[in-house]
């Protein structure tokens, strides 16, 4: 309530707590203030500054309240002064709780964007041209060395042994046997046979 003053005369020690509760018509979780804002006469010059104003009605409120026997829990919440102090505490709950959500959110960004940028220096690092081609001559020397393993057959072996010419005329005989007609027999038209291949 905004109008304190027009209610003096209305209030008694009796009723004063039940009308600064609400008189039963305001649930008891509402947090309810009672005061006088500034005013003066109409038409006539504003008699103090405004804070002055304020702060002498403040004071009144109070003074008044205290008069009529006001509860001493309840007298916090009478007066300019006492809304706000409320005012500000709430306002500074509300803007905290509603920008640790915010910060939380930034704190999730700034590790996704530091995974990002390791993993972009990783990709980079891996992809330098000179790394890709000592990689590619690595993987090539690796492989040139075990054909040469694979073309020497195993040495020590006596039953199935054969060189290439042997293995080359059984593959032919093999295919020319079971009539195989999918594929040419040698690789290119420059062998007449395949004792010149």
């Amino acid at each position: 309530r905004n109008k304190l003053d027009k209610y003096y005369s209305d209030l008694t020690s009796d009723n004063v707590n039940d009308w600064v509760r609400g008189m039963g018509d305001l649930p008891d979780t509402l947090v309810r203030f009672s005061l006088t804002l500034p005013w003066w006469k109409e038409g006539s010059p504003m008699p103090k500054s405004f804070v002055e104003l304020r702060d002498d009605m403040n004071s009144m409120d109070i003074t008044e309240m205290q008069k009529k026997g006001l509860n001493a829990k309840y007298l916090q919440t009478v007066g300019f002064k006492s809304f706000v102090s409320y005012m500000e505490k709430r306002i500074e709950q509300l803007f905290v709780d509603s920008i640790q959500p915010v910060l939380d959110s930034l704190k999730d960004l700034k590790t996704t964007n530091n995974n990002k940028e390791k993993s972009l220096v990783t990709e980079y690092e891996e992809t330098d041209p000179v790394r890709i081609l000592n990689t590619t001559r690595d993987c090539g020397t690796s492989f040139a060395q075990a054909l040469g393993y694979v073309m020497e057959g195993i040495p020590h072996l006596k039953t199935g042994r054969m060189n290439l010419e042997q293995e080359l005329k059984a593959f032919h005989d093999h295919h020319q046997k079971i009539g195989s007609n999918h594929f040419e027999k040698l690789p290119c038209e420059e062998f007449c046979g395949l004792d010149d291949y």
